[in-house]
């Protein structure tokens, strides 16, 4: 079982995951690649998904 954790945590390199009670924010900070998604970046979001979910 997976259980919600505090975003700093989960130490991100290609996202920025931020969570505010029941909201939960992801962005993809990559403007040096025009945010191009990398299986690295899918990774990230997919974790921060669950943790959000």
């Amino acid at each position: 079982m997976f259980s919600p954790q505090n975003p700093n945590d989960l130490h991100f390199e290609q996202i920025r995951y931020e969570k505010d009670g029941p909201r939960a924010t992801v962005a993809i900070p990559r403007p040096h690649v025009h945010n191009a998604l990398a299986f690295k970046t899918l990774r990230e979001m997919r974790r921060a998904f669950e943790d959000a979910a």
